[in-house]
């Protein structure tokens, strides 16, 4: 959590959790990108120090750092998350940003399911834990998911668990070699 205290060039303070010390430093913190999510924009650290105390009471410390603000959208007092490269290079399962739904309950996307042969595909919810942003895709942990699921990326507004659905394929984005993706995304549209 961060919060914003200047206008322009704006200084945010990143508040990490101390067993991220060792990764996480005022060399590599140029990595680190903030997600305004009232916004829904991102935007990259510039110029950052780390204050040399953890907070007995939180166990996190601080990483204040300078973002540029041209166009005056952050206001002092607003929230952003920081998501910072601490993991390894590996494999993971990656969704469109915009399968992501988030409830008091959790993080979720829809997956298309055919609960049995011969019924309509319906919308499922499946929990998943997100690992980190890459551009407008997402790296996600799910127990109930694989690659090749389809999702529900568009049109889920209004959406309920169980409602069919009917599937319109999207148009298949490049990727990154390093990256593996569920494939293909599909996006869907409730059914009437």
């Amino acid at each position: 959590v961060v919060e914003l205290i200047s206008v322009g060039q704006v200084d945010a303070w990143l508040e990490i959790p101390e067993e991220l010390s060792g990764a996480i430093s005022e060399n590599n913190a140029a990595g680190i990108r903030v997600l305004v999510e009232s916004l829904d924009r991102q935007f990259q650290l510039d110029h950052s120090r780390i204050v040399s105390r953890v907070d007995t009471t939180t166990r996190t410390f601080s990483l204040v750092s300078t973002m540029n603000d041209q166009k005056a959208l952050l206001k002092p007092g607003m929230s952003i998350v920081g998501w910072a490269p601490t993991g390894r290079e590996g494999d993971y399962l990656t969704i469109s940003a915009n399968a992501l739904r988030r409830n008091d309950a959790g993080t979720y996307v829809f997956a298309v399911r055919q609960q049995a042969p011969g019924t309509p595909e319906v919308a499922l919810p499946a929990p998943v834990k997100v690992r980190f942003y890459f551009n407008d895709r997402v790296a996600v942990t799910a127990a109930t998911l694989q690659s090749g699921d389809r999702l529900i990326v568009e049109g889920g507004d209004r959406l309920m668990p169980g409602l069919p659905v009917i599937a319109s394929p999207m148009v298949a984005q490049s990727q990154p070699e390093s990256v593996s993706t569920p494939t293909p995304t599909t996006d869907l549209t409730p059914q009437d």
